[in-house]
């Protein structure tokens, strides 16, 4: 996805719009859980396939991660920069996990030793995207609105199960079904 800049939402390829607007737009979360704070810059590197800008304001509804907040930056020339992922090392006759979330650049020699998740991006020649401008409206009809809530899940249950409750009956709803019956065949009888 990352390298031939395919949108994370639609899955297709982001290159017509880039031409379009002068470059792919990226959303990076900027929230308190993602730790990032302020706009996109020039050499920066992520790990998130671009987005369409309609695919991105969706993305701006629905991720969890973007839910706090975000930054957007349209980027003309986006460069495969190297991979993220588990990086090992050899200690006593095998391969032990050292850091699970390394950063590790193409023609790097340790490179060999990490196993990979995700291709990391370099943003060069990053310009502000559309920020956190007035979302549209949910529906065209209801007009801006607040979000709706999501409903709350029932509490999980916890310690050793206990006995289940009855299942209902089933009950057939409407016109019952025909019965089809499938004796066997009894063969005639010979003298």
């Amino acid at each position: 996805m990352m390298a031939r800049l395919i949108c994370q939402v639609c899955g297709l390829s982001t290159e017509e719009e880039a031409a379009a607007e002068g470059g792919t737009l990226f959303l990076v979360g900027a929230g308190e859980e993602s730790g990032f704070r302020g706009p996109i810059e020039d050499g920066e590197r992520t790990l998130h396939p671009p987005v369409h800008l309609a695919c991105g304001w969706e993305s701006v509804r629905h991720c969890q991660h973007l839910l706090d907040g975000y930054e957007a930056a349209r980027v003309a020339r986006p460069v495969s920069w190297g991979l993220y992922g588990i990086l090992h090392a050899w200690y006593g006759g095998a391969f032990v996990p050292v850091d699970a979330r390394a950063q590790i650049a193409h023609g790097d020699p340790s490179l060999a030793l990490l196993l990979p998740g995700q291709a990391v991006m370099e943003l060069n020649d990053v310009r502000p995207g559309p920020g956190p401008a007035p979302r549209p409206p949910r529906n065209p009809r209801l007009g801006p609105g607040p979000r709706p809530r999501r409903r709350p899940r029932p509490p999980r249950r916890t310690g050793p199960p206990g006995p289940r409750p009855p299942r209902r009956p089933y009950a057939p709803r409407g016109r019952p079904r025909p019965r089809i019956c499938m004796r066997p065949q009894q063969s005639p009888e010979v003298d």
